[in-house]
């Protein structure tokens, strides 16, 4: 039988802190909305010939709580890697291996993306690039944190860009609001 009161402090023991949590989000945030933002701007140019400013602001939205929904996706998961990994190897050194692993992975998925634009036609690389990505990541996270410049730009990396979070919270927010009204507006 499950003792529910245990629950809070098993959660303290396995899981990082907010202030350690914070940093690895941002790198995330960063990454996520900075290649949606890089990709909105590689089209905006063409929808400026046949969509309205309405439409165009709300494509923008919707990709900014796309990228909020992706980016709690993957710090769930790095939580959940943390969880079940034991305290010592990830839990406190989150930061690092937080950031390693996400900007290992997130690299890759955009270099796979750029190479293989069309997954029908490359369906076969997608699997063999998945396996070799995660392999890379654990291999990058496990043995990269031993060299000390790579800890201290990684760490300085991961504090200075929640400054990001102070302009990207807010624009979420505001474009949750923005579709909000769009879809009441619609149903009704």
């Amino acid at each position: 039988m499950v003792n529910f009161r245990q629950i809070p402090s098993l959660l303290q023991k396995r899981l990082p802190p907010f202030q350690t949590i914070l940093p690895v989000y941002a790198i995330i945030s960063f990454m996520v909305y900075g290649w949606t933002i890089l990709v909105y701007f590689r089209y905006l140019h063409y929808w400026l010939a046949f969509l309205n400013l309405g439409e165009i602001s709300a494509i923008f939205c919707y990709s900014m709580l796309a990228d909020l929904v992706e980016s709690l996706i993957i710090i769930t998961f790095l939580l959940a890697i943390c969880f079940i990994l034991p305290p010592r190897f990830f839990r406190d050194m989150f930061v690092l291996r937080g950031t390693l692993f996400v900007i290992f992975v997130l690299l890759s998925i955009s270099l796979f993306i750029i190479l293989f634009p069309d997954l029908n036609v490359y369906s076969g690389v997608a699997l063999p690039w998945l396996f070799a990505t995660l392999v890379g990541a654990v291999f990058f996270v496990v043995f990269v944190t031993k060299i000390h410049f790579v800890v201290r730009a990684i760490t300085w990396l991961s504090d200075s860009t929640i400054i990001f979070l102070y302009v990207l919270i807010p624009v979420t927010a505001l474009s949750l609001l923005i579709v909000l009204i769009r879809n009441i507006r619609i149903a009704q």
